[in-house]
């Protein structure tokens, strides 16, 4: 009886392993992204639970100066992302344990807000420079505007040529005096891709950016410096201003790097360079203005009463620069689709103008043989009609003619007659005298 009650445990726990065991395996075998947000170049936190939040399906991992920093954290963020102290390389965990970033299998390390005391050590420029010869992705922004901010500028542009990126920040601040949210220092930017990340404007129609720098761009072998347009190859706008922007100011006791304080358009804020280190791709961002901090970052959706989609913005780059991709990928298929039909279409409209070409060349060579033929039949037409002309002129003469002899013909009637009459009156004048004389 005990051995009967036994049998059905062990299978229900043999049936239990088996299901562990496939679970852990199918885990395994899931593949999402992992993230490194790093938080030590700022002391503004402001923001950091809508980032994680919207990374929901990724791996997220944090990085504070030491312990006491956790307590700015709210508490979701503390409890759906792994926090590790420190710095990029010398990492540790709750415990104390050493952590190595290239132990983490990082995708992408964003770095939101950089401010005008941050400093990146030797041994972490090192550790970037490894990660993105690796082929992964940086995102660096500037943090939110100080009188400093040309320390800070100068550290990203610095780090951003050490690892083989010619993206930089200017040393001027920009504004918009007609697309704000009632200031012309918090401007509304627009996403404006290059075509082949056009799906990272998935959802997103502005972004609200507060006193951003422009971002520009030079070929690492050269100094000047130049501003980034779509023919460049291997960078890619991301987000620009309206063509009403302008330069702010250029920061004290800077000088521009390509603006100057009269300039005025579109200004790139958010670009990225695609790096190819041996033959492994690579992937920059640089942002003009703070992912996170202050009171108007980029991660935020609304302002007041406007709506901004600054979420689903820094959503759609991580999972585009991951090559996570997720939703993203259902509307990067439907893209190619709609530019493979596009692309048929513009094809077929080809064809049929050919053909309808080749059937307007036909019509026209039939309408000018058409046309030649009547052409004939007009100089015919006129060649009978001239000869009608001179057949009614001649038949004109004629009956002048013979109207003429008509009357020479009535004139030499009456002349006969006239010379008859005085005949007969001769003849009987001597036929009288003559039968007098024989009377005598």
């Amino acid at each position: 009886m005990m051995k009967r009650s036994i049998l059905p445990m062990i299978l229900t726990l043999l049936l239990l392993i088996n299901l562990l065991t496939w679970t852990a395996t199918y885990a395994e075998n899931v593949k999402s992204y992992k993230v490194l947000i790093d938080l030590t170049r700022t002391n503004d936190f402001s923001g950091i639970n809508i980032l994680v939040r919207q990374l929901y399906d990724g791996e997220i991992y944090i990085l504070l100066k030491d312990v006491s920093a956790v307590s700015s954290l709210d508490f979701f963020t503390r409890n759906f992302a792994t926090i590790f102290y420190g710095s990029l390389d010398n990492m540790t965990d709750s415990r104390g344990s050493s952590v190595k970033l290239e132990d983490l299998d990082i995708d992408m390390i964003i770095i939101p807000s950089v401010s005008s005391d941050a400093r990146f050590t030797q041994g972490e420029i090192d550790k970037l420079r490894r990660f993105v010869e690796e082929g992964r992705a940086i995102w660096i922004s500037l943090s939110t505007y100080s009188r400093n901010n040309i320390d800070a500028i100068d550290v990203i542009n610095r780090l951003l040529t050490y690892l083989g990126s010619g993206l930089s920040l200017d040393n001027v601040s920009i504004k918009d005096p007609v697309n704000n949210v009632g200031d012309p220092l918090k401007m509304i930017v627009y996403p404006s891709p290059s075509s082949d990340i056009e799906f990272v404007r998935y959802g997103v129609d502005k972004i609200l950016m507060y006193r951003p720098s422009p971002v520009i761009w030079r070929n690492l072998s050269e100094t000047k410096y130049i501003s980034i347009t779509k023919e460049l190859a291997n960078v890619k706008i991301i987000t620009v201003t309206s063509s009403d922007a302008e330069v702010n100011e250029i920061y004290p006791g800077a000088s521009s790097s390509y603006y100057n304080q009269s300039s005025k358009g579109s200004f790139v804020v958010t670009a990225a360079e695609i790096l190819k280190i041996r033959n492994v791709s690579s992937t920059i961002i640089l942002s003009g203005a703070p992912l996170i901090g202050g009171s108007s970052p980029m991660i935020i959706g609304r302002y007041d009463n406007t709506i901004f989609n600054g979420p689903i913005f820094v959503r759609n780059i991580v999972l585009w620069a991951t090559g996570y991709m997720g939703e993203l990928s259902f509307l990067n298929v439907l893209n190619n689709k709609i530019d493979r039909s596009t692309e048929l279409l513009i094809e077929q409209i080809g064809n049929i103008s050919r053909d309808l070409n080749v059937f307007i060349s036909n019509v026209t060579n039939r309408l000018d043989a058409i046309n030649t033929k009547v052409s004939e039949y007009d100089q015919k037409i006129n060649d009978v009609k001239i000869r009608s002309e001179n057949l009614s002129a001649l038949t004109a003469l004629l009956s002048d003619e013979i109207n003429s002899l008509r009357s020479s013909i009535d004139n030499l009637r009456s002349y006969v007659m006239i010379s008859i009459g005085l005949s007969i009156a001769s003849l009987a004048i001597s036929l009288a005298l003559y039968i007098l004389g024989r009377r005598k």
